[in-house]
């Protein structure tokens, strides 16, 4: 496991509840730093999501940057693109596991 990616070996810390660590290091298995980076921001976001200007700026990556970041994790199936609840122009980033909060 790379080093601060799920606080070391047995710590348990950034892990999905109910995760077991095999999986765990298998998701995140060919992940970039940056990728990883991306991941955490969308986690902490909740059912809530979030939207690629706030991600910016919790990154202090560029917009083209992100963008590919999320690519990467759509195509691994690990982020998912949802219109926004509050503002339906919009489009919000969150966990693939997430149901959006109404």
């Amino acid at each position: 496991m790379r080093e601060g990616v799920g606080g070391g070996v047995g710590g348990g810390q950034g892990r999905a509840r109910g995760d077991h660590p095999t999986l765990f290091c298998f998701r995140f298995k060919g992940l970039s730093a940056e990728e990883v980076l991306v991941y955490q921001a969308v986690e902490a976001a909740g059912d809530v999501g979030v939207w690629t200007k706030d991600l910016r700026a919790r990154t202090n990556l560029q917009q083209p940057a992100v963008a590919r970041m999320l690519k990467a994790l759509e195509s691994r199936g690990l982020v998912k693109a949802v219109r926004s609840v509050a503002s339906g122009s919009r489009k919000v980033y969150m966990l693939t596991g997430v149901e959006p909060a109404r």
